[in-house]
């Protein structure tokens, strides 16, 4: 799933990540060669009155869990979003009369957990490059690393 090519594209770099896109966790599907979407993972739901963050809300999270996933990413958080997303995996492809989905939880810049077909696997490379979508189908970043990257000072 990743883009390992370290070639300049000659069609140039596109970045323009729209809020909650970018930062981590995400799951990325993809959906063909060199084409991801990308799916913001929120850990905590909105204050009341506040604005919906886009993408997939993982519900009842304590702060001490969000906590302890921020410190180390093997915590019981990493467990719960495994289990949601293989469940979401199994569900939308029995509805999607059986086409295999492709995509990975990226938790880190260098950690992702992939779905591929039955298998799973924990690996220290992520999907990068290509062109990214947001879940609406927007090309959000081309080329690129698919998280914001905070420039050096």
């Amino acid at each position: 799933m990743s883009n390992t090519s370290s070639t300049p594209s000659p069609f140039g770099e596109v970045s323009k990540f729209p809020p909650g896109y970018g930062t981590f966790p995400y799951l990325i599907i993809r959906m063909q060669h060199a084409v991801y979407m990308q799916i913001p993972i929120q850990l905590e739901a909105p204050e009341p009155g506040a604005p919906k963050k886009p993408g997939i809300l993982i519900p009842n999270l304590s702060a001490e869990q969000r906590a302890a996933y921020e410190s180390n990413l093997d915590s019981e958080v990493h467990d719960l979003l495994v289990l949601h997303f293989r469940m979401w995996k199994q569900k939308t492809e029995f509805y999607n009369k059986g086409q295999k989905i492709e995509c990975c939880i990226v938790e880190a810049p260098n950690r992702a957990y992939y779905f591929k077909g039955k298998e799973e696997v924990k690996s220290k490379s992520i999907p990068h490059g290509g062109t990214l979508l947001s879940a609406t189908s927007d090309i959000i970043a081309m080329n690129v690393p698919h998280f914001i990257t905070q420039p050096n000072s």
